[in-house]
């Protein structure tokens, strides 16, 4: 299985550029960035993609495939309609 880490954006660490300096360091050429977002607001839409290419200039040699955030994943919408169906059933049995 690929390695699985957290990066965060401000205010705890790791940061992006920690973990591509760790991906560089052992080898890895490739990352795969799933935005842990609802939706594509103004992190998603700018910060990201401005701290991707900082990190890229910095580790060359690592490519990052900036994926959609999470909230826009299928999955997710589907587990998203099932609790709020669920939550409207028990209101209305309440």
């Amino acid at each position: 299985m690929d390695k699985v880490r957290l990066a965060y954006m401000e205010f705890a660490q790791p940061s992006l550029s920690d973990i591509a300096q760790e991906a560089a360091r052992d080898g890895m050429l490739r990352l795969r960035l799933l935005p842990m977002f609802l939706s594509s607001g103004g992190h998603v839409a700018e910060d990201i993609p401005r701290q991707v290419a900082a990190v890229q200039m910095s580790f060359p040699q690592v490519k990052i495939e900036l994926l959609q955030p999470i909230g826009e994943h299928p999955r997710v919408k589907e587990i998203f309609w099932e609790l709020a169906c669920n939550c409207a059933l028990t209101e209305l049995r309440d």
